[in-house]
């Protein structure tokens, strides 16, 4: 009976000797991050300007004042851009695209918006209320 019992503790050890692998390998891919992350981090670090300067410029081209700002890169074309997301005096948002290589600022897609969350698309009204309430 002894012999059975250290069997199955052996074999309840491996197990856990396995799961912790496995969870020290989830670790390890979440510290370093997939290869996209690292090919937009690397965009990121070479690019000729930086978020301070794409935040400058979008207040500059609209008038209005940054509230939020990342840098994305479109895998399908290998460009990249600042998104800035600005309240103008108004009241209301806009986002736009501020290329980093020379602070051009475009306004982004309605349907790219939308796409992103960023858009009014899940049913919220003007005012920010949800509509089905």
């Amino acid at each position: 009976m002894t012999l059975t019992y250290l069997k199955s503790f052996g074999a309840m050890s491996l197990i856990a000797l396995g799961l912790a692998a496995a969870g020290a390998g989830i670790a390890v891919a979440e510290q370093n991050g997939s290869e996209t992350d690292m090919a937009e981090a690397q965009a990121f670090l070479t690019a000729p300007g930086s978020i301070a300067e794409a935040i400058a410029a979008a207040e500059k081209n609209t008038g209005g004042k940054a509230m939020s700002a990342s840098f994305e890169t479109d895998q399908s074309t290998a460009t990249s851009a600042y998104e800035v997301e600005v309240a103008l005096p108004d009241g209301t948002m806009s986002t736009v695209m501020v290329d980093p290589a020379n602070g051009t600022v475009t306004a982004k897609a309605a349907e790219a918006e939308e796409a992103d969350g960023t858009g009014m698309d899940n049913g919220e009204s003007e005012d920010g209320e949800n509509e089905s309430n």
